[in-house]
């Protein structure tokens, strides 16, 4: 994980189901319905969003802490 980082390893982590349903498939003979298929694109296209941008992104600083003793 050092080497693609956590984001790239998430999305991998995504689409296990996809390639167990797929491997069901090819290896076993099961069946896929169309809901099976949309939701196994539906995987890819969110990994597909979730590594498009390594960029690293902007992010807010969180606010000082405020003293309430006062």
């Amino acid at each position: 994980m050092s080497q693609v980082g956590p984001a790239t390893a998430a999305a991998a982590m995504f689409l296990v189901p996809a390639f167990g349903l797929s491997c069901a498939w090819m290896l076993l003979g099961e069946s896929i319905s169309l809901t099976q298929v949309l939701g196994a694109a539906l995987m890819f296209v969110g990994a597909w969003l979730n590594s498009r941008s390594n960029a690293p992104r902007e992010t807010t600083p969180a606010p000082e802490p405020v003293d309430m003793r006062s």
